[in-house]
């Protein structure tokens, strides 16, 4: 017999309940297994834990002596920079870490120490700060290694991190070697063309007339799934199928990136990013003819040039005139490979990049910002870089 609608009811609320108690019961196993990795984590000796190959440089060794005594190739492998680099980092970084106050319970240990509690007392001194920020951005540091290296609370850390990024941002955003700009004058701009159309001749055997300086493009960074329903969809990507937010780059042909559209919700275009800030309001102060390339998804204007689209190239009737259009989109093409180069470095260099916080704004802005100086300062100090090998080795071929 053909059961009653009630009873359908009746055994499809049934199958719901089976259903949730078992995602329950598999989330408390979850919660159970992670509580004990954690207490087996925090039972083991310090010396051992320090001498993890994830936590610290290399084995054999104490994590701060071995940072120090390492050399120049293995140092900048685990903190970005050279050693006199990074202590001339740090000498601008000091005094700004040192003067930023902290709340009394930002820095206390126990509750005794609330009245030994005085401005500029730190968990870290400013060396540890900017080795574990610089370590984090590197590698993904977990928050948890940062609490046993350092002997702190997990609130204590936090805050400590989130200090020393923003000091961090706030040197960089000064310091002349990590600064991000366009060229400053048509000079500088030629010597950027100059770049590019030897790129064409080398590789393309095609003469360039126009006069390009860099190529425009953008990409998705994951972020961790949001807890609003309202964020969820702000942030969801559905092309990429994940929660992230979009960052528009200008790679100029130096290797250096000129322009960047930071902290834009993944669910919008990359058109509308662009619109926020526009690339050619920041390109006024140059002659016209310099421009720079970018993917179809952009559109064409005085200064933006893209490859011409599928239906575009079909609707031209002269097949003369259709082949010189395909041509010229080839070459665009190939030359806007080079953001393409730039995003990859970046995200290949900038662990921390593949997966961002979602609840805190500034945070994650702040994270951004921070790799993308820090990949201009490795170019132009340490002459790293796909973009810069590239075009260096051109110049040394001519």
């Amino acid at each position: 017999t053909t059961p009653k609608m009630s009873e359908l009811e009746d055994l499809a609320f049934f199958t719901m309940c089976l259903l949730l108690r078992r995602r329950r019961r598999n989330r408390a196993r979850q919660y159970q297994r992670q509580l004990e990795e954690e207490e087996d984590l925090l039972s083991r000796p310090r010396s051992d834990y320090l001498l993890r190959r994830h936590v610290v440089p290399a084995i054999g060794a104490p994590a701060w002596r071995l940072a120090v005594q390492a050399d120049n190739d293995r140092f900048a492998a685990y903190f970005l920079f050279t050693k006199p680099l990074f202590y001339r980092l740090l000498r601008h970084f000091e005094p700004v870490f040192d003067a930023c106050l902290l709340r009394p319970e930002d820095f206390a240990q126990r509750p005794d120490d609330l009245r030994e509690a005085r401005p500029g007392k730190r968990l870290w001194t400013a060396e540890q700060a900017l080795l574990l920020t610089l370590r984090g951005l590197r590698s993904r540091f977990h928050h948890s290694d940062a609490c046993l290296l350092t002997g702190g609370t997990a609130a204590t850390v936090w805050r400590h991190r989130r200090l020393a990024l923003h000091s961090l941002y706030a040197v960089l955003r000064r310091w002349r070697p990590a600064r991000i700009a366009v060229p400053a004058n048509d000079a500088a701009a030629e010597e950027l063309s100059n770049r590019c159309k030897e790129f064409v001749r080398s590789t393309q055997g095609v003469e360039l007339s126009a006069c390009f300086i860099g190529a425009y493009d953008g990409t998705e960074m994951p972020i961790r799934r949001p807890r609003s329903q309202r964020l969820q969809e702000i942030f969801y990507n559905g092309r990429k199928h994940m929660h992230s937010v979009k960052t528009l780059i200008l790679a100029l042909f130096n290797g250096t990136i000129g322009y960047a559209v930071a902290n834009v919700p993944g669910s919008r275009h990359d058109s509308y990013a662009n619109q926020l800030a526009p690339l050619e309001n920041m390109l006024e102060h140059l002659h016209i003819r310099y421009k720079v390339v970018a993917d179809s998804g952009f559109a064409s204007n005085r200064r933006v040039l893209r490859p011409a689209r599928l239906e575009e190239l079909t609707n031209v009737g002269n097949a003369q005139n259709r082949a010189a259009l395909q041509e010229a989109s080839t070459v665009i093409s190939a030359i806007r490979e080079s953001s393409e180069w730039a995003i990859n470095s970046l995200k290949k260099l900038f662990a921390q990049l593949g997966l961002l916080p979602s609840q805190d704004d500034l945070l994650r802005l702040t994270i951004i910002q921070c790799c993308l100086h820090l990949h201009n300062v490795r170019v132009r100090e340490m002459e790293m870089g796909q973009v810069r090998r590239v075009y260096e080795y051109l110049e040394v071929l001519d």
